[in-house]
């Protein structure tokens, strides 16, 4: 989509795994980050199948990591503390 589109993409990406497997693109900016409706803090399950990562566990063996969250109440200094690329 960036290289035909010519545009930059910011990408999203919560899960570990996943996010380490996303350098490399051109026009791409991924961030290992999370984002909610509000500022705090949450659980974030990876599960045995990478992509069936989510915020709610579907099966006791999922590995819970926390998560902090930025939402729209977060200042800017806050967002920058936690390496976000805006």
């Amino acid at each position: 989509m960036s290289e035909k589109c010519e545009c930059i993409c910011y990408e999203v990406e919560p899960n570990p795994d996943r996010f380490a497997r996303l350098g490399g693109m051109v026009r791409v900016k991924p961030s290992n980050l999370a984002i909610a409706d509000r500022a705090g803090t949450m659980s974030f399950f990876v599960a045995t199948n990478r992509e069936a990562s989510s915020f709610v566990r579907t099966s006791e063996n999922n590995h819970e990591t926390k998560w902090p969250l930025c939402g729209s109440t977060c200042s800017r200094s806050s967002r920058e503390s936690r390496k976000s690329i805006w």
